[in-house]
């Protein structure tokens, strides 16, 4: 009993001077220190022999290969050697940490991003499904290319590299030793890591800018396959897939900013309609009933006509997928009593609709008709509201001060012949300014607020804008909190409605 006892005590003895290794130069007061510590008392390191652990250092490659072969409790490979490292090289390589190509040279200094890749995959650890929508809070991001900024990302969310206090990664940044320390004692103590916090506007900021590389418009060069004839005998062309494909982008993008269905589509039929339309405005009138000219074959004109009466018209906007996109303002005196364009564009029933797109010699030159209601597929789609600017997060680049918002109620759960009392606020979160609306703001150059229940789209939507003269904008990175007031549904229940955005910009 007593060799046993003698024995264990030796064991403990041992174990507790080691854990204590104290370096000379790693004060325990340093924010690394506790990092250091983990690594000696599991064994990865001991430091060096003169009791330096040299935090400040620069870290190499083979020397960071080698602490992670240790971390995860592998030893060296029993190889032939011309360096110390050779065999935890090898190692690496046969678990797939290291992979050929990875580095030609193991003495340089490694970078932050070359110990993510390394920690990532020397380790079990899963990033959360998730985990691009962390993307928002590594702010250096974009300077990197796609598979760094993959790594950065994964790592990130697993809350072992947690960044820079300024929001950077530093990803080609050479790693010190106490850099190193922190990133292998979180691999592992699972219990270190601090998981990133991520917000519904950083996460709907992320969708958007997603969506937006996958809708923005990409034709160049001519934009018809049969060139339009301005004059008799008129002819109203064919656009280019690409050009269409461009404005359907653009409306699904929309759509997908209101939280509505992008199951949307342009038909053959509606296009060549549609196509007809901007002819027919673009040698006529700018109207929604143009009149014929006296040269135009009367097919011509009828499809024209068919098209312009039941579309959105837009001029002088020189591309179709913008032409759309600035439909959805309607913040000019003729139009922001109805905004007709926005409720049509915004239908959530649509499914179907055409476009057309005719340059002439004619005072606007450019001519866009967007085809949205009659004789057209449509899909019965459940909703509550549909409110522009959305809620949560809305691109700038969509919205101006001058630009009226608008909320359109489901008319089968409000009470559209109950809401002259409605009221609206605006609320600037971070001043406390707050903008009122009622019946009374009639100004369609200022405050403006009207409630619209004609047949534009659904026929029960609030309109209301600050007076675009007094105040310089809105602020990006700012909660705008919407308010609406003595709302009543349908069985008659009276309610609130709240929601917010902020605004910001689309990433380039």
């Amino acid at each position: 009993m007593k060799k046993i006892f003698i024995i264990i005590f030796i064991v403990l003895i041992s174990s507790v001077t080691y854990a204590e290794v104290d370096f000379v130069d790693v004060d325990s007061e340093e924010w690394f220190y506790d990092y250091v510590m983990i690594l000696v008392e599991d064994e990865v390191t001991s430091g060096y022999e003169d009791l330096t652990f040299r935090p400040s250092n620069i870290i190499s490659v083979e020397e960071f290969v080698t602490l992670t072969i240790k971390a995860i409790g592998e030893t060296e490979s029993d190889i032939a050697k011309t360096r110390w490292s050779d065999g935890f090289i090898e190692k690496s390589k046969s678990l797939a940490i290291v992979n050929e190509g990875d580095f030609t040279d193991y003495t340089r200094p490694i970078t932050r991003g070359e110990m993510a890749r390394i920690v990532l995959r020397a380790s079990d650890i899963e990033p959360p499904i998730d985990f691009m929508n962390y993307s928002s809070q590594i702010n250096d991001l974009n300077e990197m290319d796609t598979y760094w900024q993959n790594i950065a990302i994964r790592i990130y969310s697993t809350g072992i590299i947690t960044g820079y206090p300024d929001g950077s990664f530093g990803l080609d940044n050479n790693a010190t030793r106490a850099e190193a320390s922190v990133m292998l004692s979180k691999l592992l103590r699972p219990s270190l890591r601090v998981l990133p916090t991520v917000s519904d506007y950083e996460i709907r900021k992320y969708a958007i800018n997603e969506e937006w590389s996958k809708r923005l418009p990409i034709h160049t060069g001519d934009i018809f396959s049969e060139i339009p004839h301005t004059s008799s005998p008129y002819s109203a062309g064919v656009l280019k897939d690409s050009v269409i494909n461009d404005g359907l982008n653009m409306l699904k993008f929309i759509r997908f900013l209101a939280y509505l269905s992008d199951d949307i589509y342009t038909s053959s039929e509606a296009n060549e309609l549609s196509q007809h339309g901007a002819l027919l405005i673009g040698v006529s009138e700018f109207s929604h009933t143009p009149i014929k000219p006296d040269d135009m074959n009367e097919t011509v004109y009828q499809k024209g006509f068919d098209a312009t009466s039941t579309g959105n018209l837009a001029a002088g906007v020189s591309t179709l997928s913008e032409s759309i996109k600035r439909l959805m303002d309607d913040s000019d005196v003729s139009n922001i009593e109805r905004i007709g364009h926005r409720r049509w564009q915004l239908l959530p029933n649509l499914k179907e609709f055409g476009v057309g797109f005719v340059t002439t010699d004619a005072l606007y030159t450019y001519y866009t008709v967007v085809k949205v209601f009659k004789n057209l597929e449509t899909v019965s789609r459940s909703y509550e509201t549909v409110n522009w600017p959305s809620e949560t997060a809305f691109p700038m680049e969509f919205f101006d001060k001058y630009t009226p918002w608008s909320v359109t109620l489901n008319p089968s759960l409000y009470d559209v012949t109950n809401s002259l009392n409605i009221k609206v606020n605006i609320k600037n979160t971070s001043s406390g300014h707050i903008w009122s609306f009622d019946n009374s703001d009639k100004a369609l150059e200022g405050e403006y607020f009207n409630i619209e229940t004609s047949g534009y789209g659904v026929p029960f939507c609030l309109i209301f804008r600050p007076d675009p003269t007094t105040f310089d904008g809105y602020s990006l990175e700012t909660t705008y909190e919407v308010t609406i007031e003595n709302l009543y549904k349908v069985d008659g229940s009276l309610v609130t409605l709240t929601y917010d955005t902020q605004f910001f910009n689309l990433s380039e």
